[in-house]
């Protein structure tokens, strides 16, 4: 019951309270027990939304996000080249949590109330419930993503979820997996999805006009992007190929972001380096 959520998710707050001291082991071992605490949580429909209960939830697996960065990082702090199958299973279960922490917030929306954030040390979760059609031409996510007009299908009661990771998020075991490109990903990952109000997810894409995401970087040093040849590139993470894959158009660039067209949804980030599109 709701009583013996709470209590399971303080008992894992503790436990993952110093993620530095987390091993490998115990860290996988966490994130599962953390994706069967918030799938009781998410599944309870009928229930209030123990708000506080969510946020403990996110806290934990910011912490497990936390450990397992760590883990893929050399003493020096460089994230280790890997195509680790483990880092990949850890990527879905930490997106998951997340996604379903995401869905509960939801239901505790009102439509047409304003953006809710939760903020966490590894991510911030922002979820705004609208009709599909009071989304056209707004801007969610704190701002960073402008919204096209949707198509019908949207729906009314929809909720956008736009999660803003620090760095590359449960996808930093892969920040240069861009296959034989050399690009590397050079700003924090974005992740943007729609679901209906019983949590599934819209599939969105091929849309006519494209969402618009404004992603930071690092262009202060202007002299870096002449002597090398190259520019920043809009990407998505391709879950088939495991690796980022140039495909968005790059329409703005300022010193501190660049501003991406897509015309899908899924998780987004910046490549610096040779453009690596799908094929090629």
């Amino acid at each position: 019951d709701g009583s013996s959520v709470a209590r399971a998710s303080q008992l894992m707050s503790s436990v993952t309270a110093r993620p530095e001291q987390l091993t490998l082991t115990a860290t996988d071992k966490a994130l599962n027990f953390a994706l069967s605490l918030t799938e009781a949580v998410d599944t309870r429909a009928d229930t209030v939304v123990d708000v506080e209960n969510v946020a403990t939830l996110a806290r934990i697996v910011s912490n497990l996000v936390l450990a397992s960065s760590g883990h893929h990082k050399t003493a020096d702090g460089a994230v280790m080249s890997t195509t680790s199958t483990n880092g990949s299973v850890r990527a879905a279960t930490v997106s998951k949590i997340v996604d379903a922490i995401g869905s509960s917030l939801a239901r505790d929306c009102v439509p047409g109330e304003p953006e809710r954030t939760l903020v966490t040390p590894s991510f911030a979760l922002h979820i705004t419930v609208k009709a599909g059609h009071d989304f056209d031409k707004t801007t969610i996510g704190n701002g960073r993503v402008t919204v096209p007009v949707l198509p019908a299908a949207v729906g009314t009661g929809a909720a956008a979820k736009v999660t803003t990771w620090v760095d590359a998020g449960p996808l930093m075991w892969a920040v240069d997996q861009t296959g034989e490109s050399n690009a590397t990903l050079s700003s924090p990952l974005l992740s943007v999805k729609f679901a209906r109000p019983n949590g599934s997810e819209i599939k969105i894409s091929d849309l006519p006009e494209p969402f618009t995401i404004v992603l930071d970087v690092d262009t202060s040093d202007n002299s870096t992007l002449s002597n090398s040849g190259h520019d920043f590139s809009c990407a998505y993470w391709n879950t088939n190929m495991s690796q980022f894959v140039s495909d968005g158009v790059l329409a703005a660039r300022t010193e501190t972001n660049v501003t991406c067209q897509f015309n899908h949804l899924t998780d987004f980030g910046a490549l610096f380096g040779p453009s690596n599109e799908l094929g090629t």
